[in-house]
């Protein structure tokens, strides 16, 4: 017995694909015209350069004789960087609110997983474009070490985006409006950050702090870019904690799956 496919429902499948691109265009568009994300990295070089030398000092003195600084300062600030914007995340959902087209978005042919991908792809290679910019910036200003393999940090600039993006929808279906949303997420961006080794060399951190930092994502990126820039480790040390940061991945995006509903009301002001 053959199937054939009914050409009304292959109509509806053009109609949502073009709709989808559509929806994507727009969304990276808007994007690009946001100055605010891309003026907080233009600034986070300039941090760096400042920072350098403090963390050297605390590199050196944690037992690492020949750090510059740059080995923690690049990708902690790159990592901070990141956990704070998690707000830019719902910014792709409450503007649809602030602009009144939330439910005008609703009601066309696309499904929920198709705007979905179309809002946040955007926003997810935004992070991985800021990340590799911070590290090249690293690696030409800043005296960052270049690794025996930089192909190694693929994985990274992959899989932590993806958990950013998956812990700022999963925040987002906690929030109904966006100060809520900026209160939950400067606070966790900072709180995460801090404890997993971000801001100082994670050996400075107080023991028991050191023992709470395993749970958070940041503590995992940190642990791959610290072996590679500072142990000289190969590509393998960057294996388990990609594994780690996509575990966190799936773990907000079922949350995310859990809380979120598409018919919520979310409002732009307090």
């Amino acid at each position: 017995m053959s199937l054939n496919r009914s050409p009304k429902s292959g109509g509806r499948r053009r109609v949502r694909y073009s709709q989808t691109l559509v929806l994507l265009r727009h969304e990276v568009k808007v994007t690009i015209r946001d100055a605010a994300p891309l003026a907080a990295v233009g600034t986070i070089p300039v941090a760096m350069a400042f920072a350098k030398s403090t963390l050297g000092s605390a590199l050196r003195d944690s037992g690492y004789p020949h750090a510059n600084g740059s080995e923690q300062v690049v990708p902690g600030l790159s990592v901070l960087m990141c956990f704070m914007m998690i707000t830019f995340v719902g910014e792709a959902f409450f503007r649809e609110h602030r602009w009144g087209t939330w439910e005008r978005l609703r009601a066309s042919a696309l499904r929920p997983w198709e705007i979905m991908v179309a809002k946040l792809l955007p926003v997810y290679l935004y992070f991985v474009g800021a990340l590799v910019l911070l590290f090249v910036v690293g690696f030409t200003f800043l005296g960052l070490p270049w690794l025996r393999d930089p192909f190694s940090l693929l994985p990274l600039f992959v899989s932590l985006p993806l958990c950013i993006v998956t812990l700022g929808v999963a925040l987002v279906s906690f929030s109904r409006t966006n100060m809520q949303l900026s209160a939950l997420a400067d606070v966790t961006g900072l709180a995460l950050a801090g404890i997993g080794g971000a801001l100082v060399p994670i050996e400075t951190l107080p023991s028991w702090l050191r023992s709470v930092a395993v749970v958070t994502p940041p503590y995992w990126a940190m642990r791959a870019f610290r072996e590679l820039f500072l142990d000289h480790a190969g590509p393998r040390a960057a294996i388990v904690p990609t594994a780690v940061l996509l575990g966190f991945s799936a773990a907000f995006g079922l949350i995310a799956l859990w809380r979120f509903r598409f018919d919520d009301t979310r409002s732009t002001f307090r």
